[in-house]
């Protein structure tokens, strides 16, 4: 990494907190960016991924949910916006390309596999969020006003999980991230935490 992408990395990390902490703060503020950053960078070292692309698709995949409109994909925001901001800081197109469609497709709800080595590591760093200790804290602070479980099944025993119980949505959908992982580094980590989650 030369010295200016070196500034660059430096200066949109700064640049994303600092608008986050401009926001009220939420499950997705940059205590989560900030975490899937380092797996991010932990799993592209391993796997000797462009670690330029791996880091800043990180530091930039959330930037789209503090845009107010809730109406579009916030993964299609962050590209945009990555895109936009890239392209004014004199970025070179080959490496804003792939970082882009990081971010582009590392929603796991949009059941997108990702192509690149870097947009697997992004999304499998995204994913890892969600698992063990930090996971658990997260699903519960997330919508506070929700019912928490179930009187009479809490465990989704006898029934789908619906939204209006927060414990339902390890049931939803973080109980499955454990086999959605794309590199086997990531997977090895998804599988400790996935059995704290359980045990818990």
């Amino acid at each position: 990494m030369n010295d200016f992408y070196e500034d660059e990395l430096k200066y949109i990390k700064e640049y994303t907190r600092d608008m986050c902490n401009k926001i009220t703060y939420n499950t997705h503020h940059w205590d989560h960016i900030f975490r899937v950053t380092n797996m991010s960078r932990k799993l592209g070292l391993q796997l000797k991924a462009n670690m330029l692309v791996v880091e800043t698709s990180a530091v930039l995949h959330d930037i789209g949910r503090l845009n107010k409109d809730k109406s579009t994909c916030h993964a299609e925001l962050s590209e945009e916006f990555a895109r936009n901001f890239l392209i004014s800081r004199d970025w070179d197109i080959k490496l804003i390309e792939p970082i882009c469609y990081a971010i582009k497709s590392h929603r796991y709800n949009t059941q997108i596999i990702p192509l690149t080595l870097e947009g697997k590591i992004l999304q499998d760093a995204d994913k890892l969020d969600a698992l063990g200790a930090i996971g658990i804290i997260r699903v519960v602070s997330h919508i506070t006003e929700n019912n928490l479980y179930s009187l009479e099944d809490p465990f989704c025993e006898s029934r789908t999980p619906l939204k209006e119980f927060t414990l339902d949505h390890f049931y939803e959908k973080i109980l499955k991230l454990k086999d959605s992982m794309h590199t086997e580094q990531a997977r090895k980590i998804a599988i400790q935490r996935h059995n704290f989650l359980k045990n818990f």
